[in-house]
């Protein structure tokens, strides 16, 4: 494909998100190279380093908070953490936790009351969506000062564990998007009942590195191409692909009726590697482990499908159109530039 200097910097940002969900260290080394190399984009991955762990394995906020602890500077340091949290496996039971929250799912809130204590005192406040969340801007930081407060006087916890939490309640104090601010509560809930230890996490990764070393051999990580998926919904490209995929064949397709952008995050951007879904039915990792293949399919199944029927549907009825206009409009704009 042929890219734009500017939709190739910010179809980085995707792109690494993406690389660090499927494990491909691959497009993640690719994407850190653009970032670096511009110092606006580099200020931005400072930034987002903490949404990109909370979101995709909070267990790892105790290392984020080491890391960060080092003032790290260089380019190598930066590189190494980010190929660490790519090949990781991926605990998003911090992100389940705030949908319950948010959606109130009684069943499955009773579940996590009666198994956490912390997430008892958590349920016990009322869940409040990210529509209401926009209209008070207090709430989060209330709750999330209430969570610290509470979690302090309750729990015994390690150093390692504390600064992770100091970390997570800094990070849902600051600015930036709301879902960011509201996964770093839950991962402090699940830090300060499940635990964190620095060895066994530290072990955790050097297995991981040596898993992908087995299933990709020894080699360096390369420079690939963006895959088309880069280009989805969180991009200028695939917002106005998407606009123009639905225009002409969503009557057709009969996806006139659905939340395409969900859909098509669901089936397709936040997909995560099967051998990173944390095998963890106890600890980390438990509603990640016990929903992915249930809950989370069931969001990326369209109306009167099964999981495997809306997948074969989107790639063989959606994919090739939707990547089709992707192609056209990345090639259409470098000719404009």
């Amino acid at each position: 494909m042929k890219i734009s200097n500017d939709d190739y910097i910010y179809g980085a940002r995707s792109a690494i998100q993406k690389a660090i969900r499927r494990g491909d260290v691959d497009l993640c080394k690719t994407a850190f190279d653009v970032l670096w190399k511009n110092e606006e984009q580099r200020k931005w991955l400072k930034w987002r380093i903490y949404s990109l762990v909370v979101e995709e394995a909070y267990y790892l906020s105790g290392e984020l908070a080491v890391f960060l602890s080092s003032n790290p500077k260089t380019e190598k340091e930066w590189r190494t953490f980010l190929y660490k949290l790519c090949v990781a496996p991926k605990a998003k039971d911090n992100n389940a936790l705030w949908f319950l929250y948010s959606k109130n799912h009684i069943q499955d809130i009773e579940y996590w009351s009666n198994r956490c204590n912390v997430a008892k005192f958590f349920f016990s406040f009322p869940g409040v969506s990210f529509t209401e969340l926009s209209k008070n801007k207090n709430y989060i930081a209330d709750l999330s000062n209430k969570m610290f407060d509470y979690i302090q006087k309750s729990k015994n916890l390690s150093l390692y564990e504390s600064k992770a939490i100091e970390l997570l309640h800094k990070r849902s104090l600051a600015g930036g998007m709301t879902g960011d601010r509201c996964i770093c509560i839950t991962a402090m809930l699940l830090i300060a009942e499940l635990h964190i230890n620095e060895s066994q996490i530290n072990e955790l990764i050097e297995k991981s590195v040596q898993l992908w070393v087995k299933r990709y051999g020894v080699r360096k990580p390369k420079t690939v191409e963006y895959p088309w998926y880069v280009f989805d919904m969180h991009t200028q490209v695939g917002k106005i692909a998407m606009n123009i995929f639905l225009k002409k064949h969503a009557e057709k397709l009969g996806l006139q009726n659905i939340d395409f952008q969900w859909f098509w995050f669901w089936i397709e951007s936040g997909v995560l590697a099967d051998y990173l879904v944390f095998d963890d039915s106890k600890g980390w990792a438990a509603f990640t482990n016990k929903y992915y293949k249930s809950a989370y399919r069931k969001f990326a199944s369209l109306p009167n499908m099964t999981y495997d029927e809306s997948l074969k549907f989107w790639k063989e009825r959606v994919v090739p159109n939707l990547k089709g206009l992707i192609e056209w409009l990345l090639n259409k704009r470098v000719k404009n530039y």
